[in-house]
């Protein structure tokens, strides 16, 4: 059982200026952050910016921890399986190494950590099956299948990307990682914190739109640091927006309509048809 969520103060939590102010600060430093640290970093924007993330996720967990002290054993028990299961799939990968395999790993253990702590202080459910809670596994993986089928289908047809067919069943494991760690940990954890700096989820448009931006643009830049850290700053934007636009906002609203494991079934049924065609490509 998850201890009763702490109550809130008014002066910190219920002040709308206040919760606008936190949550504006918040968006801003995160895209800001995730635009300036691969063009710092250059040649290694890509490693720098996923060390930066995981150690910030990770850093977050433990202060989040804490303050709130409402994380259970079963919690870590749930995340560590995740974490093991993207480590998993990154060791399948062509780009497997050691200590790839434990940064993924540790960073998703992290993003459940913080998801779990951040939803349970609000009084919010994970939305494992629907974003109220409770939900349906059977409605759930549907949805995965319909929308993670779209939008694999709308991925073949935009990619340049070499084709062939190479069934190998390696890459049934291969996908987990991007579905498990970046849905846990580069999605619903940025959303966790910034539904837990306000208390809750928003009743004003605004901030609900600025949450969708911490849902769905984040992620999508993170498929395009390399450009970034090549001084292709332009481009590098060019391509989030498309990405936001075309599987970043899908993959989100499937997780608000039906919870994380339909965006993780999804993301891995995509994945599963790019390594098929591509022979494991990576990005």
């Amino acid at each position: 059982m998850h201890p009763a969520p702490r109550a809130s103060t008014p002066t910190r939590w219920d002040d709308p200026p206040a919760s606008g102010v936190r949550l504006i600060g918040y968006a801003t430093v995160l895209c800001v952050l995730n635009v300036v640290t691969p063009i710092v970093a250059g040649a290694d924007a890509t490693a720098v910016t996923m060390l930066l993330w995981a150690l910030s996720t990770v850093a977050v967990a433990v202060a989040l921890h804490v303050r709130e002290r409402n994380l259970a054993v079963r919690d870590v028990v749930i995340g560590s399986l995740l974490g093991l299961a993207a480590a998993s799939g990154f060791a399948a990968g062509p780009l497997a190494n050691p200590a790839g395999t434990v940064l993924f790993g540790v960073w998703t253990l992290a993003g459940w950590l913080v998801a779990v702590a951040a939803f349970t202080a609000v009084g919010m459910p994970l939305p494992l099956l629907s974003w109220q809670g409770g939900g349906r596994w059977s409605r759930s993986l549907a949805a995965a299948a319909v929308v993670g089928g779209a939008l694999a289908v709308v991925n073949q047809l935009a990619s340049l990307e070499g084709r062939g067919f190479d069934p190998s069943w390696r890459y049934l494991v291969q996908a987990i990682q991007p579905g498990v760690m970046e849905e846990v940990a580069m999605r619903l954890a940025l959303v966790a914190i910034a539904v837990y700096l306000i208390g809750g989820w928003p009743t004003r448009q605004s901030q609900v739109a600025l949450i969708w931006l911490v849902g769905v643009v984040p992620h999508s830049f993170a498929h395009a640091i390399a450009l970034a850290g090549d001084g292709q700053v332009l481009e590098a934007l060019r391509f989030t927006v498309t990405m936001s636009l075309v599987f970043g906002a899908p993959l989100f609203l499937l997780t608000r309509r039906f919870g994380l494991v339909a965006a993780i079934g999804a993301h891995w049924l995509i994945d599963v048809v790019r390594f098929v065609t591509t022979g494991g490509l990576v990005e």
